[in-house]
């Protein structure tokens, strides 16, 4: 199990990003996926990994849950959203291919801020 944490991106923190949150045992990461899909889309299409904020921390295995500043227990199922800007991952993050839906063109979300 991995997570992974920003403090910023070039990209601001205006966005709002999140979703879903989907826990991918296979690539061992975090994915937000929409709660509402559109006809023909499948959740897998849009998974994008999230960096969650600084201060964010593993906190169970069994089953997979992180504390998340601003929000607290996230986990598999949970619907989260926070301020922060979409983006490619910097380079010293190797997010697996697999954490990646088809949709989303090797996308990740920065989210700087949780819970708004």
């Amino acid at each position: 199990m991995r997570i992974w944490t920003v403090g910023g991106s070039d990209g601001g923190e205006d966005a709002q990003v999140g979703g879903l949150i989907r826990y991918l045992p296979e690539h061992r990461c975090f994915v937000a996926t929409g709660d509402e899909l559109e006809a023909g889309v499948s959740e897998s299409d849009l998974y994008t990994p999230v960096l969650w904020p600084q201060g964010t921390r593993i906190v169970s295995t069994d089953p997979p849950q992180l504390e998340v500043p601003g929000v607290g227990i996230a986990q598999d199922g949970d619907v989260v959203f926070g301020g922060g800007a979409h983006g490619t991952p910097p380079e010293e993050i190797d997010v697996p291919d697999g954490c990646f839906g088809a949709e989303m063109g090797g996308s990740v979300h920065y989210m700087q801020r949780a819970g708004e």
